[in-house]
């Protein structure tokens, strides 16, 4: 099982290759989707971005003061914002199964915000 910083770096290449977004740091908005079929529900209890491929400079995703949390549509009492409140157990998870591409979390930074 590779580390979380480096399943971190290789979902981020994933979202560069998937978008044609060039792994600059000038993004200003992230996510994370399902490349295989999920047949009950997909869950991602937290959620990481870093500015750097070594995961020693976190980006700072505070939904509502930094950017905007934003998924698919969540499950009864989880959503998009919990992902990045990182002590939180409640995440975010599908409201049903998701097809390939299907269902996705990110965050959107507002301008100004991606400082390192």
């Amino acid at each position: 099982m590779p580390s979380p910083c480096l399943l971190t770096t290789l979902i981020a290449l994933a979202w560069f290759a998937e978008t044609g977004v060039a792994n600059s740091g000038s993004s200003q908005a992230w996510r994370i989707s399902n490349t295989g079929n999920v047949p009950v529900a997909w869950r991602v209890r937290s959620l990481q971005f870093f500015h750097d491929d070594g995961c020693t400079k976190p980006v700072i995703a505070e939904p509502n003061h930094t950017g905007v949390a934003f998924a698919s549509e969540p499950s009864e009492m989880t959503g998009a914002d919990y992902v990045f409140a990182l002590r939180s157990p409640r995440g975010w998870e599908s409201v049903d199964a998701c097809s390939p591409g299907q269902c996705h979390v990110g965050f959107e930074l507002n301008a100004g915000s991606l400082a390192e």
